[in-house]
């Protein structure tokens, strides 16, 4: 890698992504490059990355995707709503009591649990990039394992709205008619220097590996490569 800091891919993200603990999900602004969170004492590294967002595509289910925690924490909220309707009439008080206290319990835990989530910061799913490779894991907390970067990778940055984006990132078969192994399916808001910056650093580490990347932006139909 460039040991430049103006030109260093990891210098400059280090400069526009945030900085957090992948084990906890902790802000470490203004806390040294390396060292250990205070929060969890778990290590952080200069040289790696961690983004906080949902999943998208197949790796999506209704607790790690963005609609999918909206449509759930809704659901949950229209049955504590129905069954307060039917407790109001005198005969189904005794059938439904014990069933909708349940209800009513769960669609509290989830406004407590939702608003939490929004008022820290820190959606369900975490990527993690550094020289060894990326994972994308659910929640905070070290990895069991990491994706390497040696290979040949396609990785398409996509931006649906101005400030959220998607990442794909699939590993190409090497045998003929095999299909792509996706390894990060991953939707997170950010600026564009913080996207550039990332793009940047996902394609230094693959080149350093001695791996080849092909990167599309935007949806757009030709890929830049890089190798």
């Amino acid at each position: 890698m460039p040991t430049d800091p103006a030109t260093d891919p990891t210098t400059l993200a280090a400069g526009t992504l945030p900085h957090l603990c992948g084990d906890c999900g902790y802000r470490l602004d203004g806390l040294p490059p390396a060292g250990q969170c205070p929060e969890c004492g778990g290590a952080y590294r200069s040289d790696q990355v961690v983004l906080f967002g949902w999943a998208g595509g197949t790796m999506a289910h209704a607790a790690n995707s963005r609609r999918g925690r909206m449509t759930a924490f809704g659901f949950v909220k229209a049955l504590a709503i129905t069954g307060a309707v039917i407790l109001v009439q005198p005969r189904a008080r005794g059938v439904f009591f014990g069933v909708w206290v349940v209800v009513a319990m769960l669609a509290g835990w989830s406004a407590y649990h939702f608003r939490r989530l929004r008022a820290a910061g820190t959606p369900p799913v975490q990527l993690r990039l550094g020289p060894r490779g990326v994972v994308q894991r659910d929640g905070a907390g070290p990895p069991d394992s990491v994706e390497p970067w040696e290979g040949q990778w396609r990785v398409r940055l996509t931006s649906p709205k101005p400030a959220s984006h998607r990442l794909v990132m699939e590993r190409v078969p090497t045998e003929w008619l095999a299909v792509p192994g996706r390894a990060v399916d991953f939707e997170f808001d950010a600026g564009p220097t913080a996207v550039t910056a990332l793009r940047h650093l996902v394609e230094s580490y693959v080149a350093a590996a001695g791996g080849t990347v092909e990167v599309v932006t935007g949806g757009a139909a030709a890929a830049r490569r890089r190798r």
